[in-house]
């Protein structure tokens, strides 16, 4: 299976860190967080990466050259910084005819990436995205059933399509299993965030699915006191 990291942004929380050093390439535990990621996801089945780039691109061609890894990697760079839906859209044709898993270039989590491909083979939505229960100003809607319905941005409710029993709200965790389809489905122009596109296609009938990590470590390492956090408290993979 391929697996798409989103490698592209510029890490404006981490300033000044990020001014020379990609978001994706910050070090972790004494290792760029780019390392833990593709041994995180290369645990759980993937054996061929894509990674968008734009901000500071040079330095993880460097790094890649000068840093084999033992799986194949692509790089899809972007002259134009095009966001997590756009970044999928221009790949298409790397991403290939088969499902794939995207994951975002920020993210230390060591969850059962394998048990989120089961619900997603279980469940055949167009994508499943791994959520946990943490609060934050952008929650995803899910109904009974487990599928996406709707956003809730800071206080606001938004449902894009009816839910099925009572709605709960969860954070997204910027992993996914996404269903080669969907990059058919999508239309340009396509919206900038992936997660935009998703509630676009909630109003179209796409059922999107969510999988619980629950207790599984995870931080999206936003700005420098979450770095710190997850330097102090990253368990590495287990």
């Amino acid at each position: 299976m391929k697996a798409m990291i989103f490698a592209a942004g510029f890490g404006t929380r981490l300033q000044p860190l990020t001014a020379q050093i990609p978001k994706v390439l910050v070090p972790v535990k004494g290792r760029p967080l780019l390392e833990w990621i593709i041994d995180h996801l290369s645990t759980h089945g993937i054996s061929e990466f894509v990674i968008n780039t734009h901000h500071l691109h040079e330095e993880i061609e460097k790094y890649l050259f000068q840093n084999p890894c033992r799986y194949p990697i692509t790089l899809s760079y972007e002259p134009k910084i095009l966001g997590t839906g756009g970044g999928l859209y221009e790949s298409r044709e790397i991403l290939g005819s088969s499902d794939f898993m995207a994951c975002n270039g920020d993210v230390a989590s060591n969850a059962d990436l394998t048990a989120l491909l089961a619900h997603h083979r279980d469940n055949k939505p167009m994508a499943t995205l791994a959520v946990t229960k943490r609060e934050s100003a952008s929650m995803l809607l899910v109904d009974t059933k487990g599928d996406l319905v709707g956003i809730q941005r800071n206080g606001i409710q938004q449902i894009r399509r009816e839910p099925d029993g009572v709605t709960e709200s969860y954070h997204f965790c910027g992993i996914h299993i996404i269903s080669s389809k969907l990059l058919t489905e999508m239309k340009p122009p396509v919206e900038f965030s992936i997660t935009d596109e998703y509630l676009k296609l909630l109003e179209e009938g796409i059922r999107i699915s969510v999988w619980d990590i629950n207790d599984a470590y995870w931080e999206s390492i936003e700005d420098r006191p979450i770095l710190e956090r997850v330097n102090d408290t990253f368990p590495g993979l287990i």
